[in-house]
């Protein structure tokens, strides 16, 4: 019976070190959502970082607009 999950690794086969297939960003794709909602509970400075945070990640010129957009308007 075909199962819906992943395989069990096999003895020796060292699954654990590929995964996750591509290396994880240094930063959580949360920065975001997190500094908006730091900027509604009127945490500027804090939104402020998570801002910069997120623009260090980014290389999407669409979201880099918006993150500037957003940076400026919490004043950093």
């Amino acid at each position: 019976m075909p199962s819906a999950c992943a395989p069990a690794p096999t003895p020796g086969s060292n699954y654990s070190t590929r995964w996750p297939p591509h290396p994880a960003p240094t930063r959580p794709a949360w920065s975001p959502p997190r500094a908006d909602l730091l900027r509604r509970s009127g945490r500027n400075d804090a939104a402020a970082r998570e801002y910069r945070a997120a623009l260090d990640l980014t290389a999407n010129e669409a979201e880099r607009a918006y993150l500037l957009r957003r940076l400026a308007a919490v004043g950093g």
